[in-house]
């Protein structure tokens, strides 16, 4: 991969901060969370800039320069400062990874061709996904094409060919694979822990809980949406979440534990 001159003095200069220990990103997470401490969100970027890099470099070639690419990294890197609570035991370089790639693959979703579908056909992609969903849920296996169009009360024919759409729809906003993670050597990144959207599980699951939301507790299901920016807004700390809510940092902690182990219950029934 050939490096500019600008990128070459970029990689020269951030090669310069030092890795954080588990302690050091405990105090300077706190430091930020408590009192929004301007030093401890620099040293925290800063000592991760390499991490963006290395992730960046796994998306060239989809239509965005290399440099272009650090740049939305290093969003990703900033949002994941402010939403990093270190009480969940997990490194900061494990969080902000998944930031970090959320931010480039908007802008190289942002930067593609926009995909134009009708509007009845958004009808039926979402009758098609919610339909999917409750059969799923119900059935505990994957739904037969023969059984989507009978729940939907469409011929096969034009079942298979909605979800034909539907799947290269999903395609067109996917761009993880397991190469995505390939590389990543373990001082950066944990296999072992993991990662912050786990807690909803995979994209599809993530969708099944959104809907799953309105059936849990109003007050848990809002912590959620808060969290995770699962309403469109920027998701919100912990702390950013009680002031919100007249809460200690605590006990939205807690909302937050419960409302999971629910949305976990239920979609596994």
């Amino acid at each position: 991969m050939a490096f500019d001159v600008t990128i070459k003095e970029y990689l020269k200069e951030i090669d310069e901060a030092p890795l954080l220990s588990w302690n050091e990103e405990k105090t300077l997470a706190e430091a930020v969370l408590d009192h929004n401490d301007p030093e401890a969100r620099d040293r925290l970027v800063r000592s991760n800039l390499r991490l963006v890099v290395n992730i960046a470099k796994k998306f060239s070639g989809r239509g965005l320069t290399l440099g272009d690419l650090i740049e939305e990294g290093n969003l990703g890197l900033l949002r994941a400062v402010d939403t990093f609570d270190p009480e969940h035991g997990v490194r900061f370089s494990t969080y902000s990874a998944w930031w970090i790639k959320q931010s480039i693959k908007r802008a190289i979703l942002n930067n593609s061709q926009p995909i134009h579908i009708p509007t009845y056909m958004v009808e039926l992609i979402n009758q098609w996904r919610n339909t999917y969903a409750e059969l799923e849920s119900k059935l505990g296996r994957t739904v037969s094409l023969e059984e989507m169009a009978s729940a939907m009360k469409v011929p096969v024919r034009k079942a298979r060919a909605i979800r034909d759409i539907v799947t290269v729809v999903d395609q067109g906003f996917q761009h993880d694979s397991a190469e995505d993670n390939a590389g990543l050597d373990d001082a950066i990144e944990d296999d072992k822990i993991q990662m912050p959207e786990d807690d909803l599980g995979s994209d599809e699951e993530l969708g099944r809980a959104v809907e799953l939301l309105d059936q849990i507790d109003p007050r848990e299901a809002e912590v959620l949406r808060l969290r995770f920016g699962l309403s469109g807004e920027e998701p919100l700390t912990l702390k950013q979440i009680g002031v919100k809510l007249n809460l200690t940092r605590e006990r939205v902690r807690q909302i937050q534990r419960s409302a999971l182990a629910q949305l976990n219950e239920l979609m596994t029934a």
